[in-house]
């Protein structure tokens, strides 16, 4: 937390930015926090509509199992008519973009055919609150179904009948503040069996998992094109890596595969996220049945820009060591350049048979095109002098401008280089000086 002071004979001040405005903050004592947004949503609890009793009871959708065997919200009995569910967060969420997965691992076509999501800032979210639907940025899914908008803020699944499994990635862009719930609508269709919630000869869906999650900490390999430098394991498909689902391998084929490999050495998985992100973490999920855990040691993490040239690389477990059935987090820190762009390689550095073996690759970040937030700011109108901090991505160039209209802006320096994730600039400004107000932004070279 860090505190802002202004002059006595100051009346106001006011913090803006191009595309991300602050209102204007009172006199003497304005205190900002530090950011509040990219985070994992903890959802504390759920109501329905309706659901079919135990195992498939609503609130089995938010107990943290995404195995389908173990139940999820199911509707048979209610199948043919709307029904919905409120999710209440923990605590409520700032964020510029929101992603909501929806996890339906039952099988035989078990997964819902149409639905809306929307948010609440009520303070006790219900079924008949005031609630704004999505405008989704992304549809993504795995599984065979594919997501499509069809206006009026619904979307659909279509495609695939009888889908093993079937997993959906919504995400909106906007300015969510102070959010406090989630309603999923879902909605019947007719896709040849009558009008139903979900995809099943009876007509039934079971959401195994709702999960949440904001700006940063959004996955955004899920469901991401993945290319190999060779094949793998019959079987055990590259696509794997990106499906969402952690009960699924896949490997290089090695010596005992079809066709062998005569080394796997220098042998990659490469993700591409479809546009450029600044990264949070990347984090890879081993295999989950206990085999051959030493099949993910020695290996080299890349990011790569547009014209996928590397820009930052870090190289883990050069001692042979392994994670064992354990997610390995992999951070920016931990290897050297920008931690942002558009492809992503984990690579074997040794030569190891079979290696890398995974069972998902998570890259989480966000969009490279997002305003730059200023997450704290220090005036003193009497002298002159500011401080500014802001979110930044590592190695880029920002510039920072002032003003008293919000319409003439003058630059104050134009190429301030981020050595970090977040920048303080320290600065003289001769137009502050006894001044009443005055604006700043700060813009990305």
């Amino acid at each position: 937390m860090r505190e802002s002071r202004v002059d006595e004979h100051t009346k106001e001040l006011t913090l803006a930015m191009k595309n991300f405005p602050y209102s204007i903050l009172p006199v003497l004592f304005i205190v900002f926090c530090s950011k509040s947004y990219g985070e994992f949503v903890t959802l504390s609890s759920v109501t329905g509509t309706f659901d079919q009793g135990a195992p498939y009871t609503v609130d089995s959708s938010i107990d943290g199992i995404a195995n389908g065997s173990d139940g999820g919200w199911g509707v048979f009995g209610g199948q043919t008519s709307n029904q919905s569910a409120v999710y209440t967060a923990s605590a409520p969420l700032t964020a510029s973009e929101i992603s909501f997965t929806l996890i339906q691992t039952w099988g035989s076509g078990h997964h819902i055919q149409e639905f809306k999501i929307s948010t609440t800032t009520d303070p006790v979210p219900s079924v008949g609150g005031t609630w704004t639907p999505i405008e989704a940025t992304s549809l993504r899914s795995t599984g065979g179904p594919v997501l499509a908008d069809i206006g009026g803020n619904a979307i659909r699944a279509t495609g695939t009948t009888g889908a093993a499994y079937a997993i959906y990635q919504v995400v909106g862009l906007g300015t969510f503040a102070g959010v406090t719930g989630f309603l999923l609508e879902v909605i019947p269709y007719d896709s040849g069996l009558g009008a139903n919630l979900g995809a099943s000869a009876n007509g039934n869906f079971v959401l195994t998992e709702f999960q949440v999650t904001t700006d940063e900490s959004i996955n955004r390999a899920f469901g991401a094109n993945v290319t190999t430098s060779g094949p793998t394991w019959g079987g055990l498909p590259a696509f794997r890596l990106t499906d969402g689902r952690t009960d699924a391998t896949t490997h290089p084929t090695g010596p005992g595969g079809v066709p062998p490999s005569v080394t796997d050495v220098g042998f990659y998985y490469e993700i591409d996220l479809g546009e450029t992100f600044v990264l949070s973490q990347v984090e890879l999920v081993p295999r989950q049945d206990g085999c051959c855990p030493e099949r993910l040691s020695d290996y080299t993490i890349q990011v790569l820009d547009e014209n996928q040239a590397s820009v930052w690389s870090g190289d883990f477990r050069t001692d042979f060591s392994n994670p064992g059935q354990a997610t390995e987090t992999i951070l920016g820190s931990e290897g050297v350049g920008t931690f942002a762009g558009r492809y992503v390689r984990i690579v074997n550095r040794n030569g190891a048979d079979y290696n890398p073996q995974l069972n998902e690759m998570l890259v989480r970040g966000q969009s490279s095109e997002r305003p730059v937030r200023i997450t704290s700011f220090f005036m003193d109108p009497a002298i002159g002098e500011g401080s500014i901090t802001f979110d930044a991505i590592t190695g880029a160039a920002y510039s920072v401008f002032g003003s008293f209209d919000l319409a003439n802006w003058v630059n104050i320096d134009d190429f301030i280089v981020a050595e970090s994730d977040e920048v303080e600039f320290d600065f003289f400004d001769q137009e502050l000086v006894g001044a009443r107000q005055r604006y700043y932004y700060v813009e990305k070279n």
